[in-house]
């Protein structure tokens, strides 16, 4: 991916209009990450974006729609936007004839500072900053915006902040210190939010707290503005950018379609969404529908693609005009790293149970837990499942298992079939009768076997069991540490 050639705009339009807009390029920064962290790159300067919404139309710039007849609307809305290497990350003012109330802070600080610029270029008092959930891209800014309005109350819920007193000393610490000149010196300390009614000169704004969006643990928060019907969705809702799907999974992403449904049934006549390619563009509400439609095609696609790889594609050919590739990328990586998780877990239980199986000679779990076309494969040989069912099914003359463990070492998933194949320990101890009183003798073998499980309904049978070498020690533990 090329890196953005795009440089900041100097020109800073009056609150009422919109003019010298310069649009961010579709070019994207390479960007690497840690959890959602960039390393931006120090040499790319930010495009500003900077566009005022009324009430009569929130699609388009005020200027280009007003009517005369029209009467004013007491709040409008101003956006400052950023570039890839911010991840397009929206700020967001409200602002009434004399007060602003800031909603989230932009990441970078050449973003902050402009829009602290904006905030003193509409001459309106800064009553508040509100931080719509605890990730950099929307904190990182707010000391340099306080630096520029000292005694400005930063809040956050109460929720968000307990995430944020966690995580963001840590994270602003490490970010810091590789990239100090794209950050401010600190980080603000916010107040809890002390309601949920907050008012810019008289108007009622209504936060709607602790949804979940690209973060599962339901941290984000949305503003509803009765008066101008608008929602600022906060990273609910992505408008042409990859969400960040990393930090969630497909039972938060059922929640997440919850906080959609929300903001669906407030019937807004505008939707701001948390990132935006164009801040210029249109914040229909149709963005909603999309965004619910994208977590669906991703939950979807991640249980037919064979790999991450596969995933990315399938997403980016579905939504070619979304930038911010990068966090699709991390997505898909992430959840095929947690499909695994679950899938070994699953499978080590599966495995668990063929041990106790083996032990007690029981063919009726046998007959359950291998597929129709179950076989074994040893020294070259095709063992089909009825014969090998009926050899592990008798014990062997004087003689007893007493030990089968069989600890998964890797799990893959099969590219051409819905199965997953590990590679398995198996540890076998049998106990053999001498027939002259004498403690028994003991034989110990050591597996190593390539199996192959395949999803059933809600479970999983054994689909075939491929030996890869074995070794076999009499009267003597194999020279294996904690055997």
């Amino acid at each position: 991916m090329e890196q953005s050639g795009i440089n900041a705009s100097g020109s800073r339009p009056p609150p009422s209009r919109v003019t010298g807009i310069h649009r961010p390029g579709a070019s994207e920064a390479h960007v690497s990450f840690r959890s959602r962290t960039a390393a931006a790159f120090p040499f790319v300067s930010a495009a500003i974006v900077v566009t005022t919404l009324a009430v009569s139309n929130t699609s388009q710039p005020a200027s280009a729609h007003t009517r005369p007849s029209a009467p004013a609307a007491k709040l409008t809305l101003e956006h400052v936007g950023s570039d890839s290497t911010a991840f397009n990350v929206i700020a967001t003012l409200v602002l009434g004839p004399k007060e602003a109330l800031l909603w989230d802070t932009q990441y970078h600080l050449s973003d902050a500072r402009r829009v602290a610029d904006r905030i003193a270029a509409s001459g309106r008092r800064l009553k508040a900053i509100v931080l719509s959930h605890p990730d950099h891209d929307h904190y990182m800014g707010a000391a340099a915006i306080v630096e520029r309005f000292p005694g400005t109350p930063v809040y956050m819920t109460a929720k968000a902040l307990e995430e944020y007193r966690k995580s963001a000393p840590q994270t602003f610490r490490g970010e810091k210190a590789r990239t100090p000149q794209l950050l401010p010196d600190s980080i603000v300390t916010p107040q809890p939010l002390p309601s949920t009614t907050l008012t810019v000169d008289g108007e009622k704004l209504e936060v709607i707290p602790d949804v979940t969006g690209d973060v599962g643990t339901g941290t984000n928060s949305m503003l509803w503005i009765p008066s101008l019907r608008t929602v600022l969705a906060s990273d609910v809702v992505f408008n042409d950018v990859h969400p960040w799907l990393g930090a969630s999974d497909e039972a938060s992403r059922v929640r997440w379609r919850e906080s959609l449904a929300r903001i669906t049934a407030l019937h807004p006549v505008a939707v701001i969404a948390g990132h935006k390619k164009d801040v210029a563009a249109p914040d229909s509400p149709a963005v909603v529908a999309v965004m619910d439609r994208y977590l669906t095609d991703f939950d979807s696609l991640r249980k037919t693609a064979s790999g991450p790889q596969a995933l990315y594609q399938a997403m980016t050919r579905k939504y070619p005009d979304h930038v911010v590739s990068n966090l699709l990328r991390f997505a898909a990586m992430g959840a095929f790293a947690r499909q695994g998780e679950a899938v070994r877990e699953e499978l080590t239980a599966v495995n668990k149970a063929w041990g106790t199986a083996r032990l007690a000679y029981d063919s009726a779990a046998y007959e359950r837990m291998l597929t129709p076309d179950f076989y074994v494969l040893m020294g070259g040989q095709r063992v089909a499942r009825q014969d090998f069912i009926r050899q592990v099914s008798q014990r062997p003359p004087g003689g007893r298992l007493v030990r089968f463990d069989n600890p998964i070492m890797s799990l893959t998933r099969d590219p051409n079939k819905d199965e997953w194949i590990a590679v398995v320990l198996e540890k076998l101890e049998l106990e053999r009768s001498t027939g002259d009183g004498s403690a028994p003798d003991r034989m110990y073998s050591v597996w190593v076997t390539r199996d192959g499980y395949r999803r059933v309904g809600s479970g999983w049978q054994i689909a075939y069991s491929e030996a890869i070498g074995s070794e076999n020690w009499m009267g003597k533990k194999p020279p294996i540490p904690n055997w």
